[in-house]
């Protein structure tokens, strides 16, 4: 890899931008990034998707070492937001209470959402981040949102887990059933923060913000968690959000970096692939017995089981094994052993009112879901690896060691390669 060093003198006041992958070493002076001060011998390390402000507090050298893609910006006059970005989290701190941070993709939420945290760190709060981002949250797995109480700063949340993580079952908010259980999450995990002692409570959401849908969502997160600050990375944004909450919230319209670490699709996948994985390097296998655990978000564990008589009937009508069927008042979910698209043709023919899904050992290999503990409460992801039928026990892999009390399915299907595959699905299971 290509890498190119770089020794600087900042002047008090001077602000540079670094963009990973890059180190920096203070080799003197004291620099400060996110709200963290750093002095001589110290050493910082920006992660390729990352990019900060860096700010003189005195007069400092300092040396740089870029990876390939890394680069160092110099930002005309009213450029960085750093400053401005200080004092909006100062107003959020001094009222200990709760804020929603709002932007599009790329607009550096994460990075004021631990400014403040990082800055009420300083001042001797327990600041928490409620990081509700389904699809690219730090704290927990896609498709999961997560709340972390910090004691210590940091300059990327990846570097921490959650301490309390709710399942949404979906990489995006835009889809009904995902709307809906966000809110209902992100309330729980302010309340849990709230119940902690933590202050000031930070609340990061997605990127979603184009469209009436996408607003109505967001000011419906801030009616929820009943916010008192809400900071808009977007002018555009910020008046619509204004003008809709009118004089009760206070609002406050930031400008965002005019340079950035902007990430593309595949620069997005890729994070996701390895934050996945990242969940799952001392997974074991667990199997459990179905008759044993509740199973959430399930099609087959809810609606009416058919008779011994009637899954014996239809078992002889398709002529293979039919293990059990329930029946919805839309859909009837069949489980077998195995299946071909000319089962599920047969069957839309013999029931052609109905939604089919057809279920299989492994057709459900590779589903994300949730522990559960006895509150129906997760505590920590897993994934499917099989269903054994004949033993009537589904198996996981988790790096949980508890007691497990149910499984809340996901609409996310992984690949051995942690890559998302096929469409989402009302009944995946």
């Amino acid at each position: 890899m290509l890498s190119l060093a770089a020794h600087l003198d900042l002047e008090k006041g001077k602000v540079i931008r670094v963009m990973g992958p890059a180190s920096i070493v203070i080799n003197k002076g004291k620099i400060r990034i996110l709200g963290m001060n750093f002095t001589p011998g110290a050493r910082v390390v920006i992660h390729r998707y990352r990019s900060y402000a860096i700010k003189a507090l005195e007069d400092s050298t300092i040396s740089v070492i870029l990876g390939e893609g890394g680069g160092i910006e110099e930002p005309a006059a009213g450029e960085e937001v750093i400053d401005v970005w200080e004092e909006a989290s100062r107003a959020i701190i001094d009222s200990k209470g709760i804020a929603v941070v709002l932007g599009p993709v790329d607009s550096g939420k994460t990075s004021f959402s631990l400014l403040v945290a990082n800055m009420a760190i300083e001042q001797g709060l327990r600041p928490a981040i409620v990081d509700a981002d389904v699809g690219q949250g730090d704290l927990a797995p896609p498709g999961f949102i997560a709340m972390k109480i910090l004691t210590t700063p940091l300059l990327w949340l990846r570097e921490v887990r959650g301490d309390v993580m709710r399942l949404i079952g979906s990489i995006t908010p835009t889809h009904a059933f995902a709307m809906s259980r966000l809110i209902v999450a992100i309330r729980d995990l302010v309340d849990i923060a709230m119940q902690k002692g933590a202050a000031p409570i930070v609340v990061n959401t997605d990127g979603w913000t184009t469209g009436y849908l996408a607003i109505d969502t967001k000011l419906n997160i801030i009616r929820a968690v009943h916010a008192d600050y809400v900071a808009v990375l977007d002018d555009v944004l910020c008046e619509r959000i204004k003008r809709a909450l009118g004089p009760l919230v206070n609002v406050l319209c930031l400008p965002r970096p005019k340079v950035v670490k902007e990430r593309d699709r595949i620069d997005r996948r890729l994070l996701r692939k390895q934050h996945y994985q990242s969940f799952f390097q001392k997974a074991k296998r667990v199997c459990l017995r179905l008759s044993e655990i509740t199973l959430l978000n399930s099609c087959l564990a809810s609606g009416t089981l058919w008779s011994l008589d009637a899954v014996e009937k239809l078992s002889k009508e398709l002529g293979l094994k039919v293990y059990a069927v329930v029946e919805h008042d839309d859909a009837l979910v069949v489980l077998l052993e195995k299946a071909d698209s000319v089962i599920g043709q047969r069957l839309r023919e013999v029931f052609p009112q109905k939604e089919i899904y057809v279920v299989t050992r492994d057709s459900v290999k590779g589903l994300l879901a949730a522990i559960l503990n006895e509150r129906l409460e997760e505590v920590a992801p897993a994934l499917i690896d099989s269903l054994e039928l004949d033993r009537n026990e589904i198996c996981v892999l988790t790096e949980y060691d508890g007691v497990v009390k149910g499984l809340s399915i996901s609409r996310i299907k992984l690949s051995s390669e942690w890559e998302e595959v096929g469409k989402v699905i009302k009944c995946p299971l």
